[in-house]
């Protein structure tokens, strides 16, 4: 006689999808990319005036 109970399975549970968490790390990322962009040109406007000065 063969038994008809089912093994109990390990439960893989994937974690859920939190759309406030994909929010804030896009939000995050916009505003690190947008830091760095004006980092960036502060940069090159300090070294375009600081080159145009010394001529």
């Amino acid at each position: 006689m063969t038994d008809s109970r089912r093994r109990p399975r390990r439960e893989t549970r994937h974690p859920s999808f939190s759309l406030r968490q994909t929010v804030l790390f896009f939000g995050l990322v916009a505003i690190a990319l947008c830091a760095a962009g004006l980092a960036l040109k502060l940069l090159v406007d300090l070294l375009t005036v600081g080159l145009l000065r010394s001529r």
